[in-house]
């Protein structure tokens, strides 16, 4: 499996016996046996393989004539693409290759070879770094605004090859709908690569909004204006910002906080919910599984602003602690590499999307915010920022 990630891939068959390098009977192995083989499958590449290369599986059941196939047996059909993540190193520390035809791989010893395996996985890592660095051009009068950007990426290397069937109209009609996520977007129009929907009905069109932003590879990215007030010795009272607002700027205020810029963080759980469920139902459309998400959140514009979140728990602990202050413009998490994502597309209506929790609690702990306030999990903050949203 090796060796044939780090060249030009191949095709694994199990139950088929070979001879002079064709295939001389299809004996099969017993279909009783079938789960076994998947999970060696899946040891073999995870275990064996670092990193694990992706690989897609096939299974023909007899009985099959035409291939003496009996009743019960089957044939496991394995494909291992060309991979972009290598080298992929075998647990005994060697890197193979294949040779022509040759069912044994062979380990690597050519320097060349080796230097392209590695040039290969830094050509990727660029692609991806430019992915997630792109950031919107934004007008002179929103020079001040804060935003999030989010980088989703269900094959970050390309060797899934995912390329997106839905077209334009089908994407219309997911994105303008609240059944997937709870958000629906009104202007809906195709990019290069892609297509895009935005927010526009209660918005000024011509800002940066709330903007959803989705390719045909399987990528996205999701810009999020986030909601800034401004506290000043003369302010109004801020009520419209939550129940627990007035009381965040007075515990502000006796820490030493006069005049300052307040970011509101808390309806982000609940936006990253409906953006990785909406995520996840455009790649069923297409009947992508994919076992990670990658992403990436960046925070642009958002120095010296003190966060906030409509919660009595946070104000209680920011008026005995004090309150952070971002000391960066922009922030990138995680820092290094793409951190993975496990859940499922479909989740009870009774909780939360456990991948918007991780994320938030990322996100919180970026901001200064204590992972120690969330430790009564979804029964604590977090329910109560679920309800409000």
């Amino acid at each position: 499996m090796s060796a044939f990630a780090n060249h030009d891939g191949g095709w694994l068959f199990l139950g088929i016996e070979e001879r002079d390098n064709h295939a001389d009977a299809f004996s099969g192995i017993p279909y009783a046996d079938l789960e076994l083989a998947e999970r060696r499958l899946r040891e073999a590449a995870s275990r064996h393989c670092i990193p694990s290369p992706h690989y897609e599986k096939k299974f023909i059941v007899g009985p099959i004539s035409e291939i003496d196939l009996l009743k019960d047996r089957c044939i496991v059909i394995v494909f291992v693409p060309r991979s972009h993540n290598t080298p992929h190193v075998h647990s005994s520390g060697r890197i193979y290759r294949r040779i022509d035809s040759s069912s044994e791989p062979k380990p690597e010893t050519d320097r060349a070879v080796l230097d392209a395996l590695w040039n290969r996985r830094k050509a990727a890592r660029k692609r991806i770094q430019r992915f997630c660095s792109w950031r919107p051009e934004t007008a002179v009068r929103e020079a001040e605004a804060s935003y999030f950007h989010l980088a989703l990426m269900a094959d970050p290397f390309g060797d899934r090859d995912l390329w997106s069937g839905m077209g334009l109209d089908r994407f219309r009609e997911v994105m303008s709908s609240t059944a997937a996520g709870g958000i629906a977007f009104d202007s809906i129009y195709p990019c290069l690569g892609g297509a895009i929907a935005r927010q526009i009905a209660t918005n000024d069109p011509s800002t940066q909004i709330f903007t959803y932003r989705y390719y045909w590879d399987g990528n996205a990215r999701v810009t999020m204006p986030l909601n800034t007030f401004v506290v000043s010795e003369h302010s109004a009272p801020f009520h419209t910002h939550g129940t627990n607002a007035q009381a965040f700027v007075e515990a502000a205020r006796m820490h030493g906080h006069t005049s300052f810029t307040v970011i509101d963080l808390s309806r982000i759980l609940m936006l990253f919910g409906a953006i990785m469920t909406r995520y996840r139902h455009l790649l069923s459309e297409d009947g992508v599984e994919v076992p990670y998400i990658y992403y990436k959140i960046s925070a642009q514009r958002v120095w010296r602003r003190l966060p906030f979140i409509d919660s009595s728990a946070f104000v209680r602990h920011i008026a005995d602690c004090g309150v952070p202050m971002i000391e960066v413009d922009d922030m990138t998490l995680p820092e290094e590499g793409l951190s993975g994502l496990e859940g499922r597309l479909s989740l009870p209506p009774d909780r939360p999307n456990p991948d918007m929790v991780d994320m938030f609690i990322d996100v919180m702990d970026a901001f200064g915010i204590p992972r120690t306030l969330f430790s009564n999990g979804v029964s604590g903050i977090i329910q109560e920022l679920v309800h409000k949203g």
